[in-house]
């Protein structure tokens, strides 16, 4: 019996989330950027890089929630940078750290995602947008989905 069972939560079948979806969420996302960037906004370009990067994440490695809690910055901006580049394979690497299921201790996993899907899914835009705003104000370890964008707080 999983944990949201033993809580009593009740488990609805949700709907598959489509590609259509994901990406007409991105080019949602892509026009409030646009304004957010032309005015500087960034607590705005933080919001809707979050929400682009989380999205990419999870369609594109099948993440739950709780799982996203664990994605990394650091690790994952040290190899997206290099994996980005690759001659064959553009990819970005989704560091994650913690204790995971049927594990001891604290473990790293790391996750490979194509930047551009066959089916047209941006996954390392939102990512590569998410760590150029902490590159930028200095914010170099952590959680990479947290709640605010100056602080090193963790995210829920």
């Amino acid at each position: 019996m999983g944990m949201h069972a033993r809580l009593g939560d009740v488990i609805i079948q949700d709907k598959a989330i489509t590609v259509d979806k994901i990406k007409a969420l991105h080019d949602v996302l892509e026009t409030h950027w646009t304004e957010a960037f032309v005015n500087k906004d960034q607590n705005k370009m933080f919001d809707l890089s979050s929400v682009g990067a989380m999205s990419s994440v999870a369609f594109g490695s099948a993440l739950r929630g709780e799982e996203l809690a664990f994605v990394r910055h650091k690790e994952s901006i040290e190899h997206t940078f290099k994996g980005r580049h690759h001659s064959r394979q553009p990819h970005l690497s989704v560091c994650m750290e913690g204790k995971f299921k049927t594990e001891k201790g604290r473990k790293k996993h790391f996750l490979a995602l194509a930047l551009l899907s066959k089916s047209g899914i941006k996954y390392g835009h939102w990512f590569i947008r998410l760590l150029w705003l902490y590159s930028t104000n200095s914010i170099r370890d952590g959680p990479m989905f947290k709640t605010k964008l100056k602080t090193n707080e963790l995210h829920p």
